[in-house]
């Protein structure tokens, strides 16, 4: 029916404007805005406006024009918009600049003109003029008794030259030969004869007269000269050095003078031997008790060298003219091998004037000498020698150490530690030395050494010939079991027993229990099996178990009184089982000793598992009762049962670890 039932009016907001930017960027000459545009009805307005930016202005660099190359002018452009403001121009080439140098002719090369630009340094050479050649002037030497004679050609221009035109020489005239020294009986004589031209001269040697059979005959070795018939030599002197005269001898510096009762006593069946202290040329002037004189020269500048051992220390002998030598452990036969081997090289300053260098080297075995010498012509010297020596023994025994092998030591010494060398130990605190020539060592082929703590000692042997021995020891006194069941005692690991000592009281020395009334001493004839029980009546006592390496060990053992209800003194059982840990130790909680009746188990009479004891450096390897070589097993201790009719003593056994 078209009824209008109510009426509102309904307002509806605008919708608001949605601008979307758009720049124009700003350049050389205009300026920059930013264009904002509705994009639902297109309305626009404009703003962020900037000024135009101005034109960026750079220079482009002119280039100078060269003698061969064009240039260009400077320039400018905008760097932003390159709008060229300053348009660049070609610049025309300069062109070369020449300037002349004349280079004269010469004898031997041609002259010429050179053209060189004094921009570039561009050249060129034209005008060219022929050498002149030489101009030589010709100068005569005449020949000579030796040297030929020639024409020397040199040009007075460059000071060229050349000889040519040779003649022969027209040699010596020589005269007659002359005696200039008279020979004698021991030295050579000479004769000359002269040119009469140039004075040249020529001789000759003439021989000795020679010595007659009876006067003595000279020889040398090494540093000794010998002569011989010495019981006809009245007189000697001799001195270094080449003299010809007795006079001479005689006044020369140094000159020893030996008369007949000296010269007999370095006489042996008919030959003098004198050692002179260094090497080289001797002058020696004899007279014989027939009054007849000789001057003789020995040469001792040449020697054979010697080496000799006294155990490791080495000697090389006869050392005048040696450069220096190398000793080196092995056997070589190069410079090389001894070089890359050598123990010390001894130089010659070290030597000086000695006649022989000793060197200890460390060990035995063979060693090669190696010898160079001052005169480089020499070949070098190569010597060798095998090393001895004596070794010394050792023999450990608890707290004593034995050295054997003792001939020609010179000391024995040791200290608690270790240590490297002999010097070493000398320096330790509370270190012992045994001279060789002590009362201890003296005449003795083997010595012992006392020790009486536990603890490594380092021992060093030194012998008088060089050879050092470093020996290490472990010193560990000798400790025996002990096990105490009721009134007995039961010592094991006996072996070096000395006696075992001990007496009712408390003591601590083996003297006091030696003199304390009742004292009573067992050796080791007691021993049973490797032990020694003893049964004793209540009381305390004192032990002193002694070897023979002076290992003491002190006990305090107590007896209490037996209880007088109990049959079976100290468990009440019919028998006891002993554990012995020989030297080790049983775990914290286990008795040594338990009573055990016949046909009981072990579990049910200790009430414990079998125990397992422990010593370092060793592992335990299970029970031994040695009186019945029978090994305890687990099933006899868990549940079997062994009829004992006796007490039991197991054993512990041990392996190295």
């Amino acid at each position: 029916c078209n009824a209008v039932l109510s009426r509102d009016t309904i307002v509806i907001p605008a919708d608001d404007h949605n601008y979307v930017p758009e720049v124009k960027e700003a350049t050389c000459t205009d300026g920059g805005y930013t264009t904002y545009t509705c994009s639902g009805c297109a309305d626009s307005y404009i703003a962020d406006v900037v000024d135009a930016l101005g034109h960026d202005i750079k220079v482009i660099e002119g280039k100078a024009p060269t003698c061969t190359e064009t240039g260009l002018t400077a320039g400018e452009y905008c760097g932003r918009c390159d709008i060229v403001f300053v348009a660049q121009t070609t610049v025309p080439a300069t062109g070369h600049d020449y300037e002349e140098s004349v280079t004269a002719p010469t004898c031997t090369e041609a002259g010429y003109t050179t053209y060189t630009c004094s921009a570039c340094g561009d050249s060129y050479t034209t005008d060219e003029v022929a050498a002149k050649g030489h101009s030589y002037n010709a100068v005569v030497t005449e020949p000579t008794c030796t040297d030929k004679g020639y024409t020397t050609y040199t040009c007075s221009v460059c000071g060229d030259s050349y000889k040519s035109d040779e003649t022969a020489a027209k040699g010596h005239e020589y005269g007659d030969w002359y005696t200039t020294v008279e020979p004698t009986e021991i030295t050579e004589g000479e004769e000359r004869r002269d040119c009469a031209v140039c004075g040249a001269y020529e001789t000759n040697v003439l021989p000795k007269l020679g010595l007659p059979e009876d006067a003595p005959q000279i020889s040398t070795k090494n540093y000794d000269i010998m002569l011989t018939n010495a019981d006809t030599i009245y007189a000697i002197r001799y001195v270094k050095g080449t003299y010809t005269t007795a006079s001479e001898i005689k006044k020369a510096e140094g000159c020893v003078s030996l008369s007949a009762s000296k010269i007999a006593s370095f006489t042996k069946d008919g030959v003098c031997t004198l050692t002179m202290k260094d090497g080289g040329v001797y002058s020696v002037w004899v007279k014989t008790t027939e009054g007849k004189e000789y001057i003789y020269h020995a040469d001792l500048s040449y020697m054979e060298q010697e080496v000799t051992a006294d155990g490791v220390t080495v000697t090389v002998h006869n050392l005048y003219g040696v450069k220096d030598f190398f000793i080196a452990p092995g056997d070589y036969n190069t410079y090389s091998e001894v070089k890359a081997n050598y123990l010390v090289n001894v130089t010659s300053a070290k030597i000086g004037t000695a006649h022989d260098f000793t060197y200890v080297v460390k060990n035995p075995g063979m060693h090669t000498v190696y010898i160079r010498y001052q005169d480089s012509n020499r070949p070098a010297t190569i010597l060798k020698i095998m090393l001895t020596v004596d070794e010394p023994t050792f023999n450990g025994n608890g707290l004593q150490f034995t050295v054997g092998n003792l001939k020609d030591v010179k000391v024995i010494r040791t200290a608690y530690g270790e240590y490297k060398t002999p010097g070493d130990v000398k320096r330790a605190e509370g270190q012992r030395s045994f001279a060789g020539s002590s009362r201890a060592l003296a005449g003795k082929t083997e010595f012992t050494i006392q020790y009486r703590t536990n603890g490594l000692v380092t021992v060093a042997v030194v012998y008088h010939n060089g050879y050092q021995v470093m020996y290490y020891y472990n010193v560990e006194q000798k400790v025996p079991s002990f096990v105490q069941n009721g009134n007995t005692v039961t010592f094991g690991q006996l072996d070096d027993l000395n006696v075992i000592r001990y007496a009712e009281g408390k003591y601590t020395t083996s003297a006091q229990i030696k003199a304390a009334e009742g004292s009573k001493v067992l050796k080791s004839s007691a021993m049973i099996d490797g032990y020694i029980t003893i049964t004793l009546e209540p009381g305390t006592y004192t032990f002193c178990v002694q070897y023979f390496d002076e290992s003491y060990n002190y006990y305090t053992v107590t007896v209490e009184e037996p209880e007088p209800e109990d049959p079976y003194p100290g468990y009440g059982k019919d028998y006891t089982i002993t554990f012995d840990p020989m030297g080790g130790e049983l775990p914290e909680g286990v008795s040594p000793v338990y009573g055990i009746n016949y046909g009981e188990n072990y579990l049910a009479a200790t009430g414990i598992d079998i125990p397992v004891p422990t010593l370092e450096g060793y592992e335990f390897d299970g029970w031994y009762w040695p009186a019945y070589n029978y090994w305890l097993s687990s099933g006899d201790w868990n549940g079997g049962w062994f009829a004992v009719n006796m007490d039991v003593v197991f054993e512990a056994q041990w392996v190295e670890a």
